[in-house]
């Protein structure tokens, strides 16, 4: 960000947000986009492994034993991004053993910005 604030020379006594530095610079940020393209990519090829492969039961292994009542909200788990970007459920995700289901699956990741 810094890079196109000093393109554009502004100071930073000037209080210009970076998204409108963004908009000025015609761009979008790529930082979050390729994390959810990798780590989507990374499940697919989780699940086109072996049921029991270390890294799979990692990720989707359940813990034993109860959490403390009144813990708080729940934990997000690792697969509800991924349920989130690609706007599928469990069971249509599974079929990550087939690539070109997969890839028809994920191909419009569904990122909201904050911004």
């Amino acid at each position: 960000m810094w890079s196109l604030r000093n393109i554009f020379k502004i100071s930073w006594r000037q209080c210009i947000s970076n998204a409108q530095v963004l908009r000025m610079a015609k761009c979008h940020r790529k930082l979050m986009t390729t994390g959810i393209q990798r780590k989507v990519a990374f499940f697919g090829h989780l699940h086109r492994g072996s049921l029991f492969e270390f890294p799979r039961l990692i990720l989707e292994g359940k813990i034993t034993g109860k959490r403390a009542p009144g813990a708080g909200r729940p934990r997000k788990k690792w697969f509800d991004d991924i349920r989130e970007w690609t706007g599928h459920t469990y069971s249509e995700l599974m079929m990550a053993h087939h690539r070109s289901i997969f890839h028809r699956l994920t191909s419009e990741l569904q990122y909201k910005d904050g911004n």
